[in-house]
């Protein structure tokens, strides 16, 4: 089974059963970065695993778990870079949240719902992509943007397109967002299919004539 259509599962199954909280364990290496096998641990991403941690981060009932047995010093590094761009893992290699019941035991294997790991499947080169645009549909999808003709903090759908500002009506790229989600690296303007004669306003997101 693919992970998209186990992600989907879990969740039609939260809603049925009523949970509160989903806990995500997800692998570091080869699954969020791509690994170079040296000391110093490059902050390779692979597309879209910064905009599912992002959601994921910014929802009250997810819970990100680093499931890893990466060295302490390139974990810190990591948390660091992560928590820059708004993604916060909660625990690593433990889920002091949900403790032993009748039916379970979890004093040597912790509780999570949902495991994003290369060696039990999962293929980040195009999976990340499914997951994000999944929750993207069942996830608060609006991002807060700057719009520089009037000064307005406006909120836009998380969606690479050209958008209204709802003050002023001029229109307006979601950047504060594309930097945010996909990293320096992978922007793209043209994604927002802007106009020729458009640039890119410094504070991000207003478009000038």
């Amino acid at each position: 089974m693919s992970i998209i259509k186990t992600v989907i599962k879990i969740y039609q199954k939260k809603e049925s059963r009523g949970y509160k909280k989903l806990y995500w364990a997800i692998d570091l290496h080869n699954t969020i970065l791509k690994f170079n096998y040296k000391k110093d641990m490059a902050m390779d991403f692979y597309p879209y695993a910064l905009g599912v941690l992002k959601l994921l981060s910014e929802d009250k009932e997810s819970v990100l778990i680093l499931y890893t047995a990466t060295i302490h010093y390139q974990i810190k590094a990591l948390l660091d870079t992560l928590e820059e761009k708004g993604i916060v893992f909660k625990y690593i290699n433990e889920n002091p949240e949900v403790g032993n019941s009748e039916l379970a035991d979890y004093s040597e294997k912790f509780c999570y719902n949902i495991l994003l790991d290369d060696r039990a499947g999962f293929r980040p080169e195009y999976e990340w992509k499914d997951i994000y645009e999944y929750l993207n549909t069942i996830l608060d999808t609006m991002t807060e943007e700057y719009c520089g003709e009037c000064n307005s903090t406006i909120d836009l759908r998380r969606e690479l397109v050209l958008q209204k500002c709802s003050s002023c009506g001029k229109k307006v790229c979601p950047c504060n967002y594309c930097m945010g989600e996909f990293g320096a690296d992978n922007v793209d303007c043209s994604t927002c299919k802007i106009p020729e004669g458009y640039s890119s306003g410094e504070e991000g997101g207003l478009l000038n004539h």
